[in-house]
């Protein structure tokens, strides 16, 4: 296997750098008010979202039950199988 990392993911973190580098630069953008190009009030973006990486909880798959004709079917191969039932 080779060490080497696939052009995709270095396309993926390419494109990821660039989205950070316009997000940096949005960053220092002022916010005026509406009504008053003097009244300043703040960073455009004074709250930043964060990254969510929690963990995605799922419950466990339910056990499936075959149908009864497949069922039957199994126990026909199942004794088919089994020694001195030839």
């Amino acid at each position: 296997m080779s060490d080497e990392i696939p052009a995709q993911v270095l396309r993926i973190r390419d494109n990821v750098r660039r989205a950070q580098q316009k997000i940096d630069c949005y960053r220092g953008t002022p916010e005026f008010a509406d009504d008053d190009e003097v009244a300043y009030l703040g960073p455009a973006w004074g709250v930043l979202a964060r990254r969510g990486r929690d963990a995605i909880l799922q419950p466990p798959k339910p056990a499936v039950v075959p149908a009864s004709e497949i069922a039957r079917r199994m126990g026909d191969r199942s004794a088919a199988r089994e020694p001195g039932h030839a």
